[in-house]
């Protein structure tokens, strides 16, 4: 993994040659300070991968013999740490379905040279919350995240079923956390071309269509139930259980306050998706997870049990995962610090204090033995908007 003082190693890979060289072209500004290589094949790319650490691949998806989400899939197992982006022009569903694992991001093609340049910063500002390597290779090598058996089966039965609506699939797939990232990585991707960002299930759903979403259940797998110890069931349960009562807080929040409709919608999505890292660390890393909660029995404070035994907290994994899939950077910032947000060094806070108080005020624990959540009482008290909601419930 690059370190902070180092250039980017970028590598394009497309068999059109004046591609590549309009890629040049396009991108010769950024050559002070991304390392680019251009090849023409995905075997030429994985020869490069193979000699050198590169931290991000973006590869046209038709190309003769391997293809472009094959090239990402072995990619993902030679350099599981290494950003994968899709650049293409085509988005019929056979694409869709291909490139939906392999592939981190979709950006179609032709691409505006102002959205590709965003999109690698933007992965290259995911630094500031994961350094780890172990973890940074766990998080980019996920293909998906694990629903509970519940819901899985009755999304299942749901799709089965010819007079489900629409409304009734979207509400399946609201209450589980998983799913509803997903859902929205999905319909925020390039794939459907929308100029503004959807964080709203039931639109996606509509936008997406039910025969796109049951072929990437069915053919890809796009969701997938928890199958790890049977024991741990009631801890996702816990955690997701957490995730809605959060999300019921922030509504209250966010009405209390009259915020914007652009506002409340990131403060809900961010409330839903905040506990996304629990999840994750449940499922790959179950005996840390166990000395994790073993911590948190003794006293141990949530950040530090989570530093000491991962590595890093679960809102930096959360963020990390949600910036690796293109979600806004303002929702990552908010999952990033909602439970330290003392430790958050940009000037937006109020969103931010909105979805710690949430945090905060949730009595809903997500693990056992998980200790009194706290308001971080100086923060709060930075932003005077909040003094009359922390008074009224008595916790300054």
């Amino acid at each position: 993994m690059m370190q902070k003082d180092e250039k980017i190693k970028i590598l394009f890979v497309d068999d059109e040659k004046n591609v590549l060289q309009g890629l040049r072209r396009m991108l010769r500004p950024k050559r002070n300070e991304w390392d680019m290589q251009f090849v023409a094949s995905g075997p030429d790319a994985l020869e490069v991968m193979k000699s050198d650490e590169i931290d991000i691949v973006i590869s046209d998806m038709r190309m003769p013999g391997m293809d472009g989400a094959e090239l990402l899939a072995r990619v993902r197992d030679l350099r599981p740490e290494t950003v994968r982006i899709i650049l293409s022009g085509y988005a019929e569903q056979e694409s869709v379905l291909k490139t939906i694992g392999p592939a981190h991001q979709f950006l179609g093609k032709p691409c505006d040279p102002d959205l590709l340049i965003e999109t690698v910063e933007k992965t290259l500002s995911l630094r500031q919350f994961l350094t780890s390597r172990g973890l940074t290779q766990l998080i980019c090598s996920l293909e998906t995240i694990p629903s509970l058996p519940t819901h899985y089966s009755q999304m299942i039965e749901a799709l089965e079923n010819p007079n489900t609506s629409g409304n009734e699939l979207s509400a399946i797939i609201a209450k589980d956390v998983a799913m509803t990232t997903e859902i929205l990585k999905l319909a925020n991707s390039s794939y459907f071309s929308r100029p503004n960002q959807i964080l709203n299930v039931q639109e996606a759903v509509s936008m997406i269509g039910f025969d796109t979403i049951r072929a990437l259940i069915f053919k890809v797998g796009i969701f997938r139930q928890y199958q790890g110890d049977k024991r741990l069931v009631e801890m996702l349960e816990s955690i997701n259980r957490s995730s809605l009562s959060i999300a019921e807080l922030a509504k209250d929040i966010a009405k209390k306050y009259d915020l914007s409709p652009p506002e409340k919608t990131r403060l809900l999505t961010a409330s839903i998706l905040c506990n996304l890292g629990l999840i994750i660390l449940l499922d790959q890393r179950p005996d840390d997870f166990s000395i994790f909660r073993d911590k948190l029995a003794k006293g141990t404070s949530l950040a530090e049990a989570e530093l000491e035994s991962f590595g890093a907290t679960h809102g930096e994994i959360s963020a990390y995962l949600l910036g690796l899939w293109g979600f806004n950077y303002k929702i990552l910032e908010m999952i990033a610090f909602h439970v330290e947000p003392d430790k958050f060094t940009g000037v937006e806070t109020k969103m931010l204090s909105c979805l710690h108080i949430a945090w905060a005020m949730s009595k809903q624990c997500c693990v056992d033995g998980e200790p009194n959540k706290k308001l971080n009482k100086a923060f709060l008290r930075k932003t005077s908007l909040f003094a009359d909601i922390v008074d009224a419930k008595g916790v300054l």
